[in-house]
């Protein structure tokens, strides 16, 4: 192969040899005149006092907080802080020195008639306000699991019933009082709540 006959090969070679070197070895300039890079712009003190804290949510299988019976998942708002003065028992700093209601007596037994003829039981995760004679004064629900699964609107219909239930066992039911540090306080826990079938 001669000169002429190699030509067109060694002008193609010459060529990406030349992009290829300059895409390897050329750098852009980068314009930094007028720009100040202080490392410390980008660092902020804050007060910790001044900090809002992010709200805590719950998974939920099941609320009744538009009083439809639902069992979408979503997210539901745990109540945060303080209700009525009463402290939350996920917010107590030291559990060692606080004594949780127990029930005066036993609890009435009330078990849904629709749930009992299917032999269904449940399990209802509650949040219970006590006042600080022990008193429950508030019941809400944030999440119930049946025992078996029930098609569409019987399974609704089978929760709401043992909700409703369970609201009507403890609402105005007397518990011991909770104490913190031995005083007296009104308090707000979670806790679950079993319906079972007596064998």
């Amino acid at each position: 192969m001669n000169f002429y006959e190699m030509r067109p090969y060694l002008f193609s070679f010459i060529i990406a040899m030349i992009i290829i070197s300059y895409s390897l070895f050329h750098t852009p300039d980068v314009e930094t005149a007028g720009k100040n890079f202080n490392v410390n712009e980008n660092i902020i003190i804050v007060d910790i006092d001044k900090i809002k804290f992010q709200k805590r949510v719950a998974r939920k299988d099941y609320s009744l907080d538009d009083g439809i019976a639902s069992t979408n998942l979503k997210n539901i708002e745990r109540a945060v802080g303080t209700y009525d003065d009463a402290v939350d028992f996920d917010f107590v700093p030291d559990t060692s020195n606080l004594v949780t209601p127990m029930p005066v007596g036993s609890l009435k037994k009330i078990y849904p008639k629709i749930a009992r003829d299917m032999d269904v039981e449940a399990r209802l995760s509650l949040e219970i306000l006590y006042n600080k004679d022990g008193i429950v004064k508030n019941v809400k629900v944030l999440g119930i699991r049946l025992s078996k699964s029930l098609p569409g609107k019987l399974q609704d219909e089978v929760e709401a019933k043992f909700i409703r239930d369970a609201k009507k066992i403890l609402l105005n039911h007397q518990f011991s009082p909770a104490i913190y540090k031995g005083v007296k306080i009104p308090l707000k826990m979670s806790t679950t709540f079993q319906f079972r079938l007596e064998e």
